[in-house]
């Protein structure tokens, strides 16, 4: 040879190259003669052209091309992130599958392309693996949302079971018109503002027995303020005792 082989010039359709000279796929030598329908023995170096065995390079006729297995699993796994990543605290699991996804997609592409240099087909892996990519931003944007309701869930359960240092005053009960009535107070002695939920159980005067069970929310009680505690109930009893059963924070994404 007395001149530098041609850049490679794949075919856009019909054979996967030209006739001529293209880098050697083996990488043992510079260059290899590809005859339009498989690699050759006929390679070169540096200009001076040398014969090499067939066998070498019987092989790269035909690569096979990348298997489906990472391909689907690159699929299910971006559909999957889109599907739960919304969820809170599951869309740890989402960002998990999503970057998984890129992983099998990115290493089935490569393959892929692989069979392609070397003048193999295409496989439909091809395809699976590009849908999953294109959706794995989609699984991550909807990751993005699960973090933030995550975020909110948090904040939500901790004013529920945090509620600070707080006291009340429990009056007796009062019965009229087959009404039973709480009236006691409650005061905010933590340094923030606090909203509280008060469930109160009324019970037959002298007994165990519960007649009814109400409850009331007092939003935004200041540092040191005390606000009213009314809660009422319709009963059949004359004679009732009111016990506080329990105080939390507001009910996370609900109303009392």
């Amino acid at each position: 040879m007395d001149q530098t082989p041609p850049t490679p010039t794949p075919v856009a359709s019909g054979p996967a190259y030209r006739p001529d000279w293209y880098p050697d796929p083996t990488h043992r030598f510079e260059y290899r003669y590809h005859n339009g329908q498989s690699w050759t023995g006929d390679v070169a170096v540096d200009g001076n052209r040398f014969s090499d065995s067939m066998l070498a390079v019987s092989t790269l006729a035909r690569p096979t091309p990348a298997k489906s297995g990472k391909a689907t699993a690159c699929l299910v796994l971006a559909v999957s992130s889109i599907l739960v990543g919304w969820v809170p605290f599951v869309c740890v699991v989402a960002i998990a599958a999503a970057a998984l996804a890129l992983v099998f997609g990115i290493a089935t592409l490569r393959q892929d392309r692989g069979s392609d240099e070397f003048g193999g087909r295409k496989g439909k892996a091809r395809g699976l693996a590009v849908a999953g990519l294109i959706l794995v931003p989609f699984g991550l944007a909807a990751s993005g949302v699960g973090i933030w309701l995550t975020v909110v869930s948090i904040h939500a359960i901790d004013r529920y079971a945090n509620v600070g240092p707080y006291s009340i005053v429990a009056p007796p009960c009062t019965v009229s018109g087959g009404v039973a009535t709480f009236d006691g107070k409650i005061t905010n002695e933590s340094a923030s503002t606090r909203t509280y939920h008060v469930a109160v159980d009324f019970v037959n005067a002298g007994t165990s027995r519960t007649v009814a069970t109400g409850s009331t929310t007092i939003d935004d009680v200041a540092p040191n303020e005390t606000r009213q505690l009314l809660v009422t109930e319709v009963i059949s009893a004359e004679r009732i005792d009111c016990h506080v059963i329990g105080v939390t924070g507001p009910i996370p994404f609900g109303q009392s």
